[in-house]
């Protein structure tokens, strides 16, 4: 597995772990087959207080 940081892109710093993430539809009771959609919104600063939102939807599907 590779690693990578992720750089702020006004002083290429590296942004700090994330300091919220939100997941929704955790916990969504499915049947093998089934996908649910699942939103993650994620914040992030550099060391000089930059800070950036990442938002994103994913479709997962359960396999097992």
């Amino acid at each position: 597995m590779a690693r990578g940081d992720l750089l702020c892109p006004i002083d290429g710093e590296v942004l700090a772990l994330p300091i919220y993430v939100r997941v929704g539809e955790a916990g969504t009771d499915t049947e093998v087959g089934d996908h649910i959609h699942m939103g993650i919104t994620l914040n992030a600063t550099c060391v000089n207080g930059h800070t950036w939102r990442t938002r994103e939807t994913f479709q997962i599907e359960r396999l097992a």
